[in-house]
């Protein structure tokens, strides 16, 4: 578990009743637009709505999750295959008139409940919705986001406690203070956000 809860990620799952593709590949760079190659799935026109799960691991409560899709040409560059972007980027991205979202989706992890699971079956719950695929043609390439905000009560400071300062830990601000950055002396750095989006898949409208 402490492994795992170092940092929040979001996998897609499953198209329609389809494997997602695997978001990532082991010993494969990924580049800014190298996912297209790897994780693009044909759908037929006809499909008008297309249902899609996902999964939020490395946290223990979601508070916020849903799917963002649009065409591949309007996808700022800040976005593409791998990048966390910051707030601002994401807020900004998500306002466009060419950008759709799921309904929101709340609940946990594994780790919210770990007894519930026997090491049968996956043990990260499922999220799930529809996306309204009629808006597009023939040779539309779509791009699909799974994205997240999760456990956002640690920020919430108790009462009557000393020193009055809020969270200084980095795995709380890392998912709660986008304002939070640290580097180290080996160059690497910190960087608080607070929304997680995955890996996209693509679907070509064929």
């Amino acid at each position: 578990m402490t492994a795992d809860t170092v940092e929040p990620y979001v996998s897609i799952k499953f198209v329609g009743n389809e494997k997602a593709p695997h978001d990532i590949k082991t010993g494969k760079p990924v580049h800014y637009l190298s996912c297209k190659k790897t994780n693009t799935i044909r759908v037929s026109s006809n499909t008008k709505t297309l249902r899609i799960r996902w999964s939020v691991a490395g946290a223990f409560t979601v508070d916020m999750t849903r799917l963002v899709y649009s065409k591949w040409k309007d996808v700022p560059r800040s976005f593409g295959c791998h990048q966390q972007v910051a707030a601002q980027q994401y807020n900004t991205f998500i306002q466009k008139s060419s950008v759709s979202l799921s309904a929101v989706r709340k609940g946990g992890t594994r780790w919210k409940n770990p007894s519930k699971y026997s090491g049968k079956s996956p043990p990260d719950p499922l999220f799930s919705s529809n996306i309204n695929l009629s808006q597009y043609s023939v040779g539309d390439e779509v791009v699909v986001y799974a994205v997240a905000k999760v456990d956002q009560q640690w920020k919430n400071q108790p009462t009557k406690v000393q020193p009055n300062v809020g969270p200084q830990t980095h795995i709380v601000n890392a998912r709660t203070n986008p304002r939070w950055f640290h580097r180290i002396s080996n160059g690497k750095f910190i960087r608080g956000r607070l929304h997680w989006i995955s890996m996209p898949i693509t679907l070509l409208i064929v």
